[in-house]
């Protein structure tokens, strides 16, 4: 196996302008670096509201703009990607994806899809944060020199993802196969994105759901298929639930038991003394009347009749739990 550790950089907020990377071996060796600069074909605008940049760029402006579109470096960017024996890591790495996937759709070229260990996700377990650091404040923080990289610089940015991995891979004595092994849940893809994407439509067809009993899926349950996720997301705010990213905010919260960053919030606000009810994928399937897979995943999604009765009993259920956990203090 090899790793690619690349990071990407963009010029408003959705053009990308570069692509860095760094591609290692397993014991860390540099096999090569390389920043591809891309002209985002657009103004660049970097501050808001006609401020000062709040991201300052390792290359001026009209460097960018000699550079060649994302078309005509699709190809080498692609191949890159999807090299057989490749493993794939970034930083805070949905973004990336993001500017990935709306550059294809802009050029009119094939997206394909990526699976992406996320350095950000890993760290949070590691450090049992509920936060989310950014790159330069892992690095401090591990102790790590890198007086020679510039923030901003995607090929530098990459080689601090590869080091915060290495340092992790010291501190926890194992190699990057085992440790990426041991962190299945921090990766992201592209159908994580669509899921993502999906939710956000849902909330605004169902506004009432805000107030809905919420349910949680634990990241360490990897959806196959994400058009059948959809259509267990479908179900939910039909069944006249709401849906959260996060524990903190959920009624309940399904789990399969491995470790994941839910994993680890879901035992601290338990021990906290937060009310709501762990549930099996199978136990979601029974609330919700429908067949539900060991991945959080339904062939077709039913229509939503007795959404309101359902609806009623889950509000029963955490107001009598939260009224003991009350009298319990």
């Amino acid at each position: 196996m090899d790793y690619l550790y690349f990071d990407m950089e963009c010029a408003d907020g959705n053009h990308a302008c570069s692509f860095g990377y760094v591609l290692a071996n397993e014991n860390f060796d540099v096999l090569e670096k390389r920043d591809l600069l891309i002209n985002p074909e657009c103004k660049f605008r970097l501050g808001r509201g006609g401020e000062e940049p709040y991201i300052r760029l390792s290359y001026k402006e009209k460097e960018f703009r000699k550079a060649p579109n994302f078309a005509k470096v699709y190809d080498e960017i692609r191949a890159l990607l999807i090299a057989e024996n490749r493993i794939l890591l970034g930083h805070s790495i949905s973004s990336d994806i993001g500017f990935l996937e709306k550059a294809c759709t802009r050029y009119s070229k094939e997206y394909f899809s990526l699976e992406v260990y996320d350095t950000q996700k890993i760290y949070a377990l590691c450090a049992r944060e509920q936060q989310m650091r950014s790159l330069e404040y892992i690095v401090r923080e591990l102790n790590i020199d890198a007086s020679h990289l510039i923030e901003h610089k995607s090929c530098d940015d990459a080689e601090m993802t590869m080091l915060a991995a290495k340092a992790l891979c010291e501190r926890y004595e194992c190699g990057i196969e085992e440790f990426l092994r041991q962190h299945r849940a921090s990766t992201v893809s592209g159908a994580s994105l669509a899921i993502n994407r999906a939710v956000k439509e849902l909330k605004a067809r169902y506004p009432k759901s805000k107030k809905a009993p919420a349910i949680c899926i634990s990241d360490a349950i990897k959806e196959a298929d994400a058009a059948k996720r959809i259509n267990l997301l479908k179900t939910i705010f039909a069944r006249g639930f709401g849906y959260s990213s996060t524990v903190q905010k959920c009624a309940y919260y399904v789990s399969n038991g491995e470790l994941g960053a839910k994993e680890q919030a879901y035992e601290q606000l338990s021990k906290e003394g937060q009310a709501f009810r762990k549930i099996t994928p199978f136990e979601l399937g029974e609330l919700l009347e429908i067949p539900v897979s060991d991945l959080c995943e339904t062939a077709n999604p039913p229509a939503s009749e007795n959404a309101e009765k359902i609806a009623k009993a889950a509000f029963s259920v955490i107001a009598a739990k939260r009224k003991a956990t009350k009298k319990a203090r």
